[in-house]
């Protein structure tokens, strides 16, 4: 669609600077370049130019989500609760299971905010919490007590990742490649030893 568009404006292009150059040589006369001037006016009143600029702009953006990896769709489909977002370009990704009412959990969080805190200037990985509470706004608070931004989806929500592994108990956390080729899965812990998990794969 965005080639035809563009095939287009470059034709009509063509055609006005073509008229005009026979015009402007004195071939046709002054009521061909009359006629030129008029169309070029209609042309630009009509707002056609602008409107299809604009058309190819919002296919532009439109298409940048087909550009996503299989991972960074899938999570971009979900939607979050946070305003932090996961690393569209990251080559890994990092997924922490962790809820307020687990007391587990509870404790390895100040250790997962830590780690985001030093990953979250690495291009390379991108760590999201499943939120495993009922609510967002339970899961909102959970991430406000430790003081951490990290991008946040509910857990029970439906998010179409490849390979994604079940969640037997939390703190869970699983590790895959942005094609969404698993990694590995375990203990939340995980996080805190993650680029130890890559290089081994």
């Amino acid at each position: 669609m965005m080639k035809r568009v563009s095939t287009m404006l470059m034709v009509l292009g063509l055609l006005m600077g073509g008229v005009q150059q026979v015009s402007a040589q004195g071939g046709w006369g002054a009521a061909m370049k009359g006629a030129v001037d008029n169309l070029s006016g209609a042309v630009e009143k009509s707002g056609v130019v602008e409107k299809t600029k604009s058309l190819v702009d919002s296919l532009g953006q439109s298409g940048e989500s087909s550009e996503l990896s299989p991972v960074a769709r899938a999570l971009n489909e979900a939607g979050y609760f946070t305003q932090t977002k996961a690393k569209p370009d990251a080559e890994y990704y990092i997924f922490i299971c962790s809820a307020s009412w687990c007391p587990p959990c509870r404790a390895l969080m100040p250790k997962i905010a830590a780690e985001y805190k030093k990953m979250a200037q690495d291009k390379r990985v991108s760590l999201i919490l499943l939120g495993g509470d009922r609510t967002e706004e339970a899961c909102k608070k959970y991430l406000r007590h430790y003081q951490c931004d990290m991008p946040g989806i509910l857990g029970s929500k439906t998010i179409n990742l490849p390979n994604r592994p079940k969640t037997p108990y939390v703190p869970f956390a699983f590790i895959m490649n942005a094609e969404g080729e698993l990694i590995t899965s375990g203990h939340g812990s995980i996080v805190l030893d993650w680029e130890k998990h890559i290089q081994q794969k």
